[in-house]
């Protein structure tokens, strides 16, 4: 028996010497001048020089922001003329077919959506969506009102990118039909009622609504839309919308997914390969939901996760599970590291304020592969760019098994999707750097 004590703890011993331990430490490298009441940003190459750059929504009629990345986390301001208003929202893919990514822009306070064509070394022209006469009445109108977000995914399966839209104020939410050239029609989300219906089955797609996110929910291959509304006052319930593959939707709403909800994002937490959803709820605890596959979902929330804005996910440990960032406002933003089983602790950037935090996304933006943090504040106050250290102890390691180590983690930092993957089709909200890798949002 004493054999056996003595051989166990020596493989102990021997497998502990050799186990890599991660620790998560990031180092602030705010970018000067980068302060506004900012609503929401979002991450992609808008120059061709294969860097991560960072868009900006500033709301307050002031000028939104595009900063331009070196490749060591340094940015320069290239802002487009013209692109200032009440900005809540924005999303990027190529929108005109021409392999570049473009910019939509949501504006809130009735004023017009843009759409910034981009000629691929990040200088854009304005493409807004504007219906002339009959067509703008015939098919929903033109493209302006309270919006508040914005996703774009290919919905009706012709494999260009479309629109939808999230509006608040009992608006109806829109959804633009890409031809591939940028041009675009209004397929909204109406249910018809039934002869014996007062109300349509499963509500219309009107309310106040605050953002929106897209994935393949039911594992049909179809891209879904998750809209996140604000129930508190108007006591509306998060939306489900499951697609065709036409572009017709269904609700398949989640009982009990109701809230002052502001974001949300749509990954697999669990490691199953379903694609789970996560919302940020303003005030109450922030919900996880976790899918069986088919689209029918079981609470599995973080104990003390409570208040939330917005969400990004990425593996910020390099353990090669998705962690979880969630902005505050008003409080510490959180950092919930992922065992893989969908349990999380917490791990807070130790240099990180109490700011009023709005949105954040995620990416590599100093070239070391490891997956950074930028924070978009409101208040004027500075917004944020976390440098991701990546801080790797390990044992004893030779040197030919610590470079073999270093080229496993730089394969394994990101992960990558083909545009035809479902779990692809929200990558924004994985790592938030998906347009770099397959030109959707």
């Amino acid at each position: 028996m004493k054999n056996l004590v003595v051989f166990l703890f020596s493989l102990f011993a021997i497998f502990t010497a050799h186990q890599v331990f991660a620790q998560v430490d990031f180092t602030a490298m705010d970018i000067a001048a980068d302060i506004g009441d900012s609503r929401d940003s979002i991450t992609t190459d808008f120059n061709g020089d294969t860097f991560q750059d960072i868009y900006v929504a500033n709301s307050g009629n002031t000028q939104n922001k595009l900063w331009i990345n070196d490749g060591v986390g340094n940015f320069t301001a290239n802002d487009i003329a013209g692109d200032l208003g009440n900005s809540f929202g924005a999303t990027t893919a190529d929108f005109n077919g021409d392999t570049f990514p473009d910019i939509y822009v949501a504006n809130n306070a009735g004023e017009q959506n843009k759409l910034w064509i981009n000629d691929g070394a990040g200088n854009f022209t304005a493409n807004d969506i504007v219906l002339e006469g009959e067509e703008g009445e015939e098919t929903g109108g033109n493209d302006f009102g309270n919006s508040r977000g914005a996703v774009s995914a290919d919905f009706n399966d012709d494999t260009f990118p479309d629109i939808y839209v999230a509006n608040s104020g009992g608006e109806q939410n829109k959804l633009w039909i890409n031809d591939g050239a940028g041009n675009f029609t209004a397929n909204d989300i109406v249910l018809i009622l039934g002869e014996e219906e007062e109300e349509p089955s499963g509500g219309n797609d009107f309310g106040d609504s605050y953002d929106a996110v897209a994935g393949d929910i039911n594992g049909d291959t179809f891209t879904d839309i998750y809209t996140v509304n604000n129930g508190l006052f108007s006591g509306e319930q998060n939306k489900l919308w499951i697609n065709d593959g036409a572009g017709n939707f269904t609700a398949n709403d989640i009982a009990g997914d109701i809230a002052y909800s502001e974001g949300a994002l749509i990954t697999d937490l669990n490691e199953d390969t379903f694609l789970d959803i996560y919302v940020a709820n303003t005030g109450v605890q922030n919900k996880l939901w976790i899918n069986d596959g088919a689209g029918n979902f079981t609470a599995n929330d973080i104990a003390a996760d409570v208040r939330g804005t917005d969400a990004v996910s990425a593996d910020f440990d390099d353990d090669d599970v998705p962690d979880l960032y969630v902005t505050v406002i008003g409080s510490q933003n959180k950092l919930w590291i992922n065992d893989g089983a969908g349990n999380f602790t917490a791990d807070n950037i130790a240099i990180e304020e109490e700011d009023n935090s709005s949105s954040t996304v995620s990416a590599d933006f100093n070239g070391d592969n490891a997956s950074d943090i930028y924070v978009a504040n409101i208040s004027s106050q500075q917004n944020r760019l976390f440098i991701n250290n990546l801080v790797i102890e390990d044992g004893d390691d030779s040197e030919e098994e610590t470079e073999i180590r270093s080229r496993s983690r730089r394969r394994s930092s990101h992960r990558t999707f083909t545009c035809n993957d479902p779990r692809a089709k929200n990558y924004d909200r994985f790592g938030a750097h998906w347009q770099s890798l397959c030109l959707y949002k």
